[in-house]
């Protein structure tokens, strides 16, 4: 079952009150329709130079940053402030894009050089969180570590993982698929990303590994 308006109206009030957990959360509840506008607003001209992933990355780390100013108004107020941030790093890779064609774009803006969507999709939620300049400047090295740490996963968060954000199935649709409830697909993959994160923090210096 889908968080609830009012589970979802008290993980705001937390996330609100500086409880990284709880944003943490609504960002996971949040990504795949946050991701989906992400996409909706890149043009096919700049599709090549710019992923959906590499702003909707940007637009976590940033989220972090800025929830104490959000004016709790609802669940779809603050979807729609995630959607005005991601606007906001959208118009901003673009500028860079235009600046770098006419210094003669000889370089190439977005640093997504991984296929793995699974593990993109999880470190861009990992490292929102907590983008310390270590973990952000070795961002391709990062990437292909939750990829090889998702393979050491026990088959059943694997694939909880991969579902969820390698296919973009729901929690009701992975939940389904491997016969759990969706309460028990929720705490597959919340510990399955703890884990990952754990393994980040072991090899990239992160600070903080809490859920």
């Amino acid at each position: 079952m889908s968080e609830t308006a009012a589970n979802l109206d008290g993980l705001i009030s937390q996330a609100v009150g500086g409880d990284g957990s709880a944003l943490e959360s609504l960002l996971l509840h949040f990504h795949d329709p946050l991701l989906q506008s992400i996409q909706r607003s890149i043009s096919r001209g700049a599709s090549a130079l710019i992923t959906p992933e590499d702003v909707l990355q940007e637009t976590f780390i940033e989220a972090f940053r800025r929830i104490r100013t959000f004016d709790h108004r609802g669940n779809a107020a603050f979807l729609n402030w995630l959607k005005t941030i991601a606007r906001g790093r959208l118009v901003n890779q673009l500028k860079a894009l235009k600046a770098q064609k006419r210094g003669g774009g000889r370089h190439h803006i977005t640093s997504r050089n991984n296929s793995d969507a699974t593990a993109t999709s999880i470190f861009n939620l990992i490292a929102a969180k907590d983008p310390t300049p270590s973990l952000m400047l070795r961002r391709k090295e990062a990437v292909n570590a939750v990829a090889a740490a998702i393979k050491t996963l026990d088959p059943t968060p694997r694939q909880a993982i991969e579902l969820r954000y390698g296919q973009g199935m729901s929690i009701e649709q992975a939940a389904e698929k491997l016969g759990k409830s969706d309460a028990a697909m929720k705490m597959i993959i919340n510990r399955a990303i703890k884990a990952l994160r754990q393994i980040l923090a072991d090899n990239f210096g992160k600070s903080s590994t809490g859920t």
